[in-house]
C-alpha cells in the first residue's frame, strides 16, 4: 500500500501503521477541536496580529512567501487601492490564548471584465505568482471552509477567484473537498505549468542534463572572451548589508534595457520601486532574501533576485545588460545560480515565478510545476458565479490565442 506525498515520492505504509492512524483519527474525532473564530480587518490594522501572524507562517499547510509580513503588509500599503480586506481565523490555544490559523487577503479584480462589475479575488498584486492563503496544516480542511463561511457573511458578490493554486497541493485538495460536500459551486478556470527545480543530484549532474554538450561549449567559449576583457566574477550577497545596495544596482540595470524603454521596470513606477526596496530590504534582515550577480570588473552584466520560504526558493525579478547580450550574460548567470541553489543544503525546491513559454529558464530547469485559477462561488447568486467562469474563460481563450499567434509568427 502507498501514499501520495506532496513532492511527488511515494512511501510504504505498512498495515499496522494505518490501524493506529485510524486509532489516532477516531479519538481526535471524539475530541473535538475549539471552535474557530473568524474576522475581517482591515490591512492597516494587521500589526496586531503580526506575532500570531509569523506563527502561522511557520505551520502553514502550504506555504506562500508573498503571504509573510514582510511583502503583504509593504504590498498593501504601496500597491493596494486601500478597500483590501483580510479575512482571518482564530482558535483557542489553552494557556497561549489564541493561536492565528488561517489568514485570506481579498479584494475586488477592477476593471478586469471592462465596464462590468468586478469579482472578488484572493488579492494579489502584480509581482505576486503564488496565490495560496495561509491555513494552519492542523485541520486545514476546517479552516479553509471557515474561511469561505465568512467570505460568505461579508457579501461577496457570488464568486471569489483564487489564481495561482498549486495542482498537486493541499489547498486546491481542500476546496475541491469543500466543493463536494458543502455543494460550492467550483471551477478550474486556467491550468497551466511553470519552470521549477526539485532535484537530489548535485548541481553538475543536474546541469550536464538540462544543457547539451553544443551549449555548455558556446557559454564556456562566451566565458574565455569576457575574461579576455576584464575579470569577470560571480557572488551571492546574502548578508543584509549586501543585499540591499545589490538591489541599487539590479534597479539601475533593469532600467537599462527594453524594460525601462517600455516603461515596465521597477524604477519606473514609484509605487513599485518603494515596495521592492521595502520589502527587499525586510526580507534580508530576516535571511530570506539573496542577490546572484555576474561582474565583469565589478561592473553588473546579470543580476536575480530570490527570496526564500522555508526551504523554498523563487526567483522574483533578473536582468541583464543588454549591450552583452551577444555573450548570454543572463544563461551564464542563471547557470552559476542553478549550481549554488541546488548545492545549498538549505533549498529543496526552486519556483521560477515564470509564465509558461520562458524560453531561457524553460530551457535549463528540468522540472515542471502545475498550477490551476480557481473560482469558487461566496455569498449569493449562483447567476453572478456563472457569469464569472464563463468570462474567465474567454478570457483564457483570447490570451492563448494571442500566445499561440506569437509563435507562429515566431516559427515564420
Amino acid at each position: 500500500m502507498t501514499m501520495a506525498r506532496l513532492d511527488g515520492a511515494a512511501q510504504v505504509v505498512r498495515p499496522e501503521a494505518t490501524l493506529r492512524r485510524a486509532i489516532d483519527g477516531v479519538a481526535a474525532a471524539l475530541q473535538p477541536a475549539a471552535p474557530i473564530e473568524t474576522r475581517i480587518v482591515a490591512a492597516r490594522d494587521m500589526d496586531e496580529y503580526l506575532d500570531l501572524w509569523r506563527g502561522l507562517r511557520q505551520r502553514a499547510v502550504e506555504s506562500n512567501v508573498f503571504l509573510s509580513p514582510d511583502v503583504l503588509l509593504p504590498a498593501l500599503r504601496r500597491l493596494g487601492d486601500g478597500d483590501e480586506k483580510i479575512v482571518l481565523a482564530l482558535r483557542a490555544d489553552g494557556e497561549a490564548g489564541r493561536r492565528l490559523v488561517g489568514l485570506m487577503p481579498i479584494g475586488l479584480a477592477r476593471g478586469r471584465f471592462g465596464p462590468l462589475p468586478a469579482p472578488a479575488i484572493l488579492w494579489r498584486h502584480p509581482y505576486a505568482m503564488i496565490g495560496a492563503p495561509l491555513v494552519d496544516r492542523e485541520n486545514a480542511g476546517e479552516v479553509l471552509a471557515a474561511l469561505l463561511a465568512r467570505a460568505d457573511a461579508a457579501g461577496l458578490p457570488g464568486a471569489l477567484m483564487m489564481p495561482y493554486l498549486r495542482h498537486d497541493g493541499p489547498i486546491f485538495a481542500a476546496l475541491q473537498e469543500i466543493s463536494f460536500y458543502s455543494g460550492r459551486p467550483l471551477v478550474v478556470s486556467e491550468d497551466f505549468e511553470r519552470a521549477m527545480i526539485a532535484t537530489e543530484t548535485d548541481s553538475e549532474r543536474y546541469i550536464g542534463t538540462t544543457i547539451g554538450s553544443g551549449r555548455r561549449r558556446h557559454l564556456a567559449r562566451y566565458r574565455r572572451r569576457l575574461e579576455e576583457k576584464g575579470r569577470l566574477t560571480f557572488h551571492c550577497h546574502e548578508a543584509s548589508s549586501e543585499v540591499v545596495p545589490a538591489f541599487e544596482e539590479f534597479l539601475s540595470l533593469e532600467a537599462k534595457g527594453w524594460k525601462g524603454e517600455r516603461g515596465t521596470a521597477i524604477a519606473c513606477e514609484p509605487a513599485s520601486q518603494m515596495f521592492f526596496t521595502e520589502t527587499v530590504a525586510r526580507l534580508a534582515a530576516r535571511h530570506s532574501a539573496r542577490i546572484y550577480a555576474l561582474r565583469l570588473d565589478g561592473k553588473p552584466l546579470a543580476m536575480m533576485i530570490v527570496i526564500t520560504s522555508g526551504r523554498e526558493a523563487h526567483a522574483w525579478k533578473m536582468a541583464f545588460d543588454e549591450g552583452f547580450a551577444h555573450y548570454s550574460p543572463g544563461v551564464m548567470m542563471m547557470v552559476e545560480a542553478m549550481r549554488h541553489m541546488i548545492d545549498d543544503g538549505r533549498i529543496a525546491r526552486v519556483d521560477s515565478l515564470c509564465d509558461p513559454g520562458h524560453a531561457m529558464v524553460e530551457s535549463l530547469w528540468c522540472e515542471r510545476q502545475r498550477f490551476v485559477h480557481v473560482i469558487i462561488g461566496v455569498g449569493r447568486g449562483r447567476a453572478r458565479f456563472e457569469a464569472v467562469a464563463l468570462l474567465e474563460a474567454l478570457r483564457a481563450r483570447a490570451r492563448r490565442a494571442v500566445a499561440d499567434l506569437k509563435r507562429l509568427r515566431k516559427a515564420h
